[in-house]
């Protein structure tokens, strides 16, 4: 039972993974004037936030920050999805998402995922 509950949570992980990314090409489309700015913005937003997140949160991380530093990057990069959601009009998405991430966190730290670096140090 606790091996399935883990494995959904790595799933919902995943998604919620993807829904950040998404909550950040928001609101980089939002800052900008003109269809090519929001769309240009948008995708940099994105990117921007997939190479970092690629970088030095991932699992397979290339770069293995002190455990701070690792914690940090993840709730600025949670932080300023949920804010940027809220500012492209999307308060209610951003309320859900910030749920939904704080209950996978402690979720997936509670069932001791083999990769969170709470449970075995900075690596």
């Amino acid at each position: 039972m606790k091996q399935a509950l883990l494995v959904l949570n790595q799933g919902l992980r995943f998604l919620l993974e993807l829904c950040v990314f998404a909550a950040w090409a928001a609101w980089g489309a939002q800052l900008g004037q003109g269809g090519v700015a929001r769309i240009a913005l948008g995708f940099m937003a994105a990117l921007l936030v997939i190479v970092v997140w690629a970088l030095c949160v991932a699992p397979r991380a290339r770069v293995t920050p002190p455990l701070p530093a690792w914690i940090l990057i993840q709730l600025a990069i949670f932080a300023i999805a949920v804010t940027g959601l809220a500012a492209a009009g999307h308060a209610l998405l951003a309320l859900v998402l910030a749920l939904l991430l704080a209950l996978n966190s402690a979720a997936l730290f509670l069932l001791g995922d083999s990769r969170d670096r709470l449970r075995a140090g900075a690596e």
